[in-house]
C-alpha cells in the first residue's frame, strides 16, 4: 500500500476530508504521497532531505523546526 492509499484509507476511516487532511514529511516522497492523495502537504526541513530539495516540490508550507507546525494548524497558542 502506498502512503497515498494510506492517507485516503485514514481519511475514509476517521472520516475526514482532503481539506482537513495534511501529509507532513521529510523528503519528497512524502509530499509526492500527498499530492497524489489530494491533502495539504508540508516539508519538515530538520529531517532526511535539505530544505532546497523539499521546496523544489512545492508543498503548501514548509516548517524548519518543530515549534514552526503550530502557526500552520492554527495552535500557535497552545502549549
Amino acid at each position: 500500500m502506498t502512503k497515498a492509499e494510506c492517507i485516503l484509507s485514514a481519511m475514509k476511516r476517521f472520516k475526514f476530508g482532503p481539506a482537513d487532511s495534511f501529509m507532513i514529511g521529510d523528503a519528497v516522497g512524502d509530499i509526492r504521497q500527498g499530492k497524489r492523495a489530494g491533502v495539504g502537504t508540508v516539508a519538515t526541513c530538520w529531517g532526511f532531505q535539505s530544505k532546497e530539495i523539499l521546496v523544489q516540490e512545492k508543498p503548501d508550507f514548509i516548517a524548519d523546526s518543530p515549534r514552526a507546525l503550530l502557526p500552520i494548524f492554527g495552535a500557535e497558542h497552545r502549549p
